[in-house]
């Protein structure tokens, strides 16, 4: 019987480095939503008008 190898593929590596990268795209497309609608929240209620669109761009 062999021994499972010490170190992960080079193939696994690779897919958890995109993994990883897709991440932290998915994190900072979250914190540029929120902040998107932090702004409609504010320019509605402050100024009267709405970015058409945020909410279901959030959706």
């Amino acid at each position: 019987m062999t021994s499972a190898p010490d170190r992960p593929s080079r193939s696994l590596e690779a897919v958890q480095a995109g993994t990883d990268m897709l991440s932290v795209l998915a994190g900072w497309g979250l914190v540029l939503l929120s902040v998107l609608i932090g702004v409609e929240v504010v320019a509605r209620k402050v100024r009267g008008f709405s970015i058409q669109g945020a909410d279901e761009i959030g959706g």
